[in-house]
């Protein structure tokens, strides 16, 4: 008969177990108790001893409440997802194998610890230091009101993954060292920077106001060139050129270069205050404004020149008409205030002209207080008198009268009478002008 039947068998009315009868009985399980409803503790006697001593075992069944563990809990199974019977000593654990647990305060790190992708290191109240690796790239981020600092005694460097090549390199108290290709292209140095190789600008390139820019070349075989531009092809050089062998400055060169190779590309120009005052281009100089010669006052400047021609006319003083002309030929050349004027007229018709003959059409007008006289080459057509010869000098506006003298009396004017119907006459001098 099952154990629970002969328990059912033992039931009295009122609930009670027949202990007495129990004694010969094989003892039940707790389970088969639970099942009756009976409470343990209700037992006595050789049952409850059984059922205690069954409790006990390595199989036995926890207490449902209460009660007290006197020996080790193991188990095939989890709590709470954990499996116990393998973390338990991880959990616990002060020794230094890899699997230890962190201490909770204070303590040594004995092995290392591992942070997946997207699993950062935070460091702060406020988390405001991170590290971090995405699975794509690596950041060390500070998001904090602070400064991040990297301090070390001894240098700093920074490399690539094998420790072999420089990127760039901070040296206690000495260079800043920046690399390409593990090669040191920029250094700081006890007075400024050192660069090898050459600079590149897309900006400005700027010194303090009490700088000075310096581009030496320490190779006395080198003719350095410092150049601005688009390429080789479209710039500006500047070349120091010096004695072979030595350092001893020879020369030094300024030229552009273009590529087009057409009419007055790549022009230099000088500038004062914005204003254009020298350009070099394929025809020359050309300079806007005074050139200064041994000095820098308006006595010592030469402020124009050019070339040209201009168209003489006969007239009379008083007035004129009927003129005809077969060559008229005239041109000037003007240097700073100072005009030399060459022309030679052929009148065809003299005309009618009143109070004396003069020439007017000068390119520029007289300077009052630069009188000048007029030097005659050949002339022909005038009816002069005997021993008088045919004079001319300018003192005011843009003519000149004609005279005829002997140099021992007073000169007097050319008057038409004086003149065939077509004279002709070569002529020069030199003037100067407030233009």
């Amino acid at each position: 008969m099952s154990n629970a039947r002969n328990l059912a068998n033992l039931l009295e009315s009122d609930g009670d177990i027949k202990v007495a009868a129990l004694d010969n009985a094989p003892a039940p399980t707790k389970s088969t108790i639970d099942a009756l409803g009976i409470a343990a503790t209700s037992l006595t006697g050789s049952q409850a001893t059984a059922i205690t001593n069954n409790a006990t075992t390595a199989g036995a069944a926890l207490p449902k409440a209460g009660g007290a563990l006197t020996g080790a809990v193991t188990t095939n199974s989890t709590f709470d997802g954990v499996d116990i019977a393998t973390r338990d000593g991880v959990l616990t654990s002060t020794t230094a194998t890899a699997a230890a647990a962190l201490p909770k305060a204070g303590g040594t790190m004995t092995g290392d610890t591992f942070h997946g992708d997207n699993v950062a290191a935070r460091f702060g109240a406020g988390n405001d230091l991170s590290i971090n690796h995405t699975g794509s790239y690596s950041s060390i981020v500070d998001s904090g009101t602070g400064d991040l600092w990297i301090a070390a005694d001894a240098n700093v460097n920074i490399s690539n993954a094998a420790l072999n090549e420089y990127k760039a390199q901070f040296i206690s108290n000495g260079a800043v060292n920046l690399y390409h290709d593990n090669v040191a292209t920029f250094s700081t140095t006890s007075d400024g920077i050192a660069v090898t190789g050459r600079v590149q600008a897309s900006g400005s390139i700027s010194t303090s106001a009490a700088g000075v820019s310096k581009w030496y070349a320490p190779s006395n075989s080198g003719n350095p060139e410092f150049y601005l531009g688009a390429s080789d092809a479209e710039r500006l050089g500047i070349q120091t050129v010096f004695d072979g062998g030595t350092q001893n400055l020879s020369s030094v060169s300024f030229f552009t270069q273009t590529a087009s190779g057409a009419s007055n590309k790549g022009l230099m120009n000088f500038s004062v205050d914005g204003d254009l005052r020298l350009q070099i281009n394929d025809a020359g100089l050309a300079v806007t404004g005074g050139v200064a010669l041994g000095g820098t006052g308006v006595a010592n400047t030469i402020s124009d020149y050019e070339e040209g021609t201009w168209t003489p006319t006969w007239q009379g003083a008083s007035g004129q008409s009927g003129q005809a002309y077969s060559t008229r030929e005239a041109s000037y050349t003007k240097i700073g205030r100072a005009v030399h004027i060459q022309a030679y007229m052929n009148i065809s018709d003299r005309g009618n002209f009143t109070n004396g003959a003069k020439v007017a059409g000068l390119p520029f007008t007289v300077s009052p207080s630069n009188q000048a006289a007029v030097t005659f080459g050949y002339h022909s057509g005038f009816n002069l008198n005997s021993g008088n010869s045919l004079q001319a000098w300018v003192y005011s506006g843009d003519f000149f009268y004609l005279y005829q003298g002997n140099g021992s009396t007073d000169s007097i004017a050319l008057v038409q009478s004086a003149t065939d119907t077509g004279p002709t006459f070569h002529f020069s001098f030199t003037y100067f002008t407030n233009q």
